[in-house]
């Protein structure tokens, strides 16, 4: 019987797959069980209906499906699974995932592939999101890279959270990246935001902004999904409070000139920006020189100086004229120091050099006797030469020596044979100086201190004038001590310039020895005759060694009596040696002749160029014209030189023309190398004016030292004149603008020797006949005057 029941079931089946193959030509599709004809069930791994044969294997699972076929595969709608049971049927079908009804949750519920159809979300979303509801708070970074991060949180927490879901970014700026974007979880510290980090390697120089599109969701029972999107606002590049960005530039706009008080506001040419303003410190009140610098109500603005005074005697009483400002002299610590020194005859300064700690020393020449503190100097006998060293302080003497002669006629400085002194790169001193020992086999004594003689250093075999040379070191010691030349050698027409080897370069002008210049043992000029030794001078340029042997040297024969005509040497940059002096028309320097023009009693000026060996390299010949000197020069960084000189009537300078305001005027010229004058300045009085010295300072300051017989006038100022002479100290830049003059007088004469910077200090260096002496406002009296010979000694400090 149960043979017979499966022969008809097989018949049955093979019955209705003959159907199905004829129908369809295959399994009939399903999504459920109840699509299949009795006896089949719908396999959910094929989705057709299959033949179920009323049993199943215990243990057995397989996928099903109980939903509409066309939702099977829509999400979230997907397939679950059944076991069969122990009785050998299958159970439910678990774990699937069936359509449901569509809610406003941003999902497809109903899995037919549209999400939230057929919901008001849209509405809804509409009516209850703005941009608002998004608080963006970004941290800007001016640095290199620029960086900006942001950070989004919700302004009602309550009412909206953030979708986690990554948002859209749209940078509208160019070259701008995203570096990062994250979603920071709640935590007690924070509330929930994202955090999005750009990133801008080059010039921060376009306003930057972007486009946010996120999702927020409703705090609702529906829960809705609500899409939102905002523009951010433009952000500049961050600048410190005191600058704005210009361009994408953080400017000052309080002192740019390209940005002047605004961006792009371009000061004119001359103007400097102070305080957002465009203003010429040349002339500005509230800007003079420099910005924020004001000129009190007394002064006036004038070349970026405040100008009170440009004479002591347009200050008030008792102040000194300093800098253009009216200073209280003595008290006032710009007022610097004043070095004194008197005799019961005379004392006089000469020349002056500062140690590496600003102690001081003093050449000069005595009479008589000096008291310093408890000791006395006397002389040997008609005056004698000292060197002094001094404190910084210029209070405590620390060392005396003394040059003097046992002759007849004694020994003797006169006015215009000045005493040299040179500081050498390791502080040791070179001393070049005229003694007078006397005739009948006397003896001049060197560098010895008064009272005791048995401190003798050295003395000289041979009588009459000689020219000492001689080196000191610091401590007042004597290295050696030589005659450069017997007879007559003007110390006046001296110079002494160093190079970086240390080798020693002297002019000298002096009447010729019987014996002709001689450089050591080597004649550097002809024996004259006996005629002619008594009507001729030579003038030497020497080059020594550290041990004053004369090594090399050049020489100008036949140069006329002119002891009064002084020599300045200058050493460059390139250790080229320039030397200033004079010759007249019968003579050479080499193969250099000067023009016929000059006489022997008006030389013609030149300016030599040598080599480091001594080698002439050029000569330039100054002036054209009889009646014109020059005689001290300087030289600045560039190798620029600054002139000054005399001159009588008509005149021309370069190509400039001048013409003098009485008996001998004074110049001052700029010059460059090949000889052309940059700018030329002149003063004088209606009587005879000298002019002893020319300094330049490290600021560019450049002063002369003057001696007028009466009032001095320069353009359209006049200087009042105090007695028989006097001496005026006038001071410009480099450019030839007049800065500050100042004076020293008495009712005598008064002598100045030299002028020394002291970093921007100014050392005046003479001495005065005057019973009563002003130094701008400093008045000194000397103890003891007799029969109006008394000479004082001065080194005065003045800050033009």
């Amino acid at each position: 019987m149960q043979r017979q029941l499966r022969i008809l079931q097989f018949v049955f089946i093979f019955l209705y797959i003959t159907a199905l193959g004829i129908s369809g030509c295959g399994p009939t599709p399903c999504a459920i069980d109840e699509d299949c004809p009795e006896g089949f069930y719908c396999a959910t791994e094929s989705s057709s209906c299959q033949i179920l044969d009323g049993a199943c294997t215990p243990g057995q699972k397989e996928t099903c499906y109980t939903g509409p076929f066309d939702t099977k595969e829509s999400r979230p709608c997907h397939a679950g699974e059944r076991e069969c049971l122990p009785t050998k049927e299958w159970s439910t079908c678990r774990g699937q995932q069936l359509p449901s009804t569509e809610t406003c949750n941003g999902k497809d519920d109903d899995c037919d592939g549209q999400v939230d159809d057929n919901c008001q979300i849209a509405t809804f979303c509409e009516k209850h999101t703005s941009s608002s509801d998004v608080i963006i708070t970004p941290t800007l970074s001016p640095g290199s890279p620029h960086k900006v991060t942001l950070k989004l949180t919700l302004k009602e927490t309550s009412t909206w959270r953030w979708s986690e879901d990554k948002p859209l970014l749209t940078i509208h700026t160019s070259l701008w990246k995203t570096k990062d974007i994250s979603f920071i979880k709640e935590t007690p510290q924070q509330a929930a935001h994202w955090r999005i980090v750009l990133q801008h390697d080059a010039i921060w120089s376009s306003p930057l902004s972007l486009t946010f599109e996120g999702t927020l969701i409703a705090q609702t029972s529906e829960s809705f999904y609500c899409p939102i999107k905002l523009t951010t606002e433009k952000w500049e590049r961050p600048c410190p409070q005191e600058k704005e960005n210009c361009d994408g530039l953080c400017i000052s706009l309080q002192n740019d000139p390209n940005h002047c008080g605004g961006c792009g506001n371009v000061c004119s040419t001359g103007e400097t920006c102070c305080g957002g303003k465009c203003v010429s410190l040349q002339t500005n009140q509230e800007h003079c020189g420099t910005c924020g610098h004001a000129c009190n109500e007394k002064a006036f603005c004038q070349d970026g100086r405040c100008i009170e005074c440009q004479t002591s005697s347009s200050c008030p009483q008792g102040s000194l004229c300093l800098n253009n400002q009216c200073v209280n002299c003595p008290g006032d610590a710009r007022c610097g120091k004043t070095l004194w020194l008197e005799s019961k005859q005379y004392v006089a300064f000469h020349n002056i050099t500062e140690g590496p700690q600003g102690e001081l020393f003093v050449a000069g020449v005595f009479n008589q006797s000096v008291t310093i503190g408890e000791k006395t100097y006397k002389e040997i006998r008609n005056g004698d030469i000292f060197l002094t060293k001094w404190d910084k302080d210029w209070k405590q003497l620390q060392w005396w020596r003394q040059i003097g002669g046992l002759g007849v006629e004694g020994s003797s400085i006169r006015q215009k044979e000045r005493l040299r002194l040179k500081q050498m790169p390791d502080g040791t001193l070179l001393f070049v100086g005229q003694a007078n020992s006397g005739g009948n086999g006397s003896t001049v004594h060197v560098f010895y201190e008064r009272p005791d003689e048995v401190q003798l250093k050295h003395k000289f075999p041979l009588s009459g004038n000689i020219t000492l040379f001689a080196k000191i070191t610091q401590a007042g010691g004597l290295s050696w001590a030589k005659a450069l030349a017997y007879d007559w050698a003007w110390s006046g027409s001296m110079a002494i310039a160093i190079t970086k080897d240390d080798k020693i370069w002297s002019a000298l002008w002096g009447k010729a020895s019987d014996k002709g210049f001689m450089c050591g043992n080597k004649q550097l000029s002809k024996q004259p005759t006996s005629n002619e030794y008594a009507n001729i001078s030579e003038f030497g340029l020497l080059q020594y060694s550290t041990k004053g042997e004369c090594q090399l040297g050049h020489i100008i024969e036949k140069a006329g009596f002119l002891k009064d005509v002084p020599a300045s040497l200058l050493i460059d940059a390139q250790e080229n040696i320039l030397w200033l002096g004079h010759m007249p028309d019968n003579t050479k320097l080499g193969t250099y002749a000067p023009p016929k023009t000059s006489t022997e009693s008006n030389p013609h000026s030149f300016l030599a160029t040598l080599s480091q060996d001594g080698t002439i390299q050029k000569v330039l010949f100054l002036s054209t014209l009889p009646g014109i000197q020059y005689k001290h020069m300087t030289i600045d960084k560039d190798g620029t030189l600054y002139l000054t000189g005399q001159f009588q009537r008509s005149q021309t300078i370069g190509k400039q023309a001048v013409l003098s305001n009485g008996k001998q005027d004074i110049f001052v010229t700029k010059m460059k190398r090949d000889g052309t004058h940059l700018w030329t300045k002149t003063l004088g009085s209606v009587e005879q004016d000298d002019v002893h010295d020319i300094a330049l300072s490290s600021k560019g300051v450049l002063c002369v030292l003057i001696s007028n017989e009466d009032a001095v006038t320069y353009n359209k100022l006049t200087f009042p004149h105090r007695g028989k002479k006097d001496l005026l100290i006038p001071c410009w830049d480099t450019k030839g603008t007049f800065k500050s003059i100042d004076s020293i007088g008495g009712k005598e004469d008064d002598i100045g020797s030299q002028l020394y910077w002291s970093g921007d200090r100014l050392r005046i260096v003479g001495w005065s006949h005057s019973p009563t002496l002003q130094l701008g406002t400093q008045t000194y009296t000397p103890k003891s005057h007799e029969n109006n010979y008394n000479r004082a000694g001065f080194v005065w400090t003045w800050t033009p």
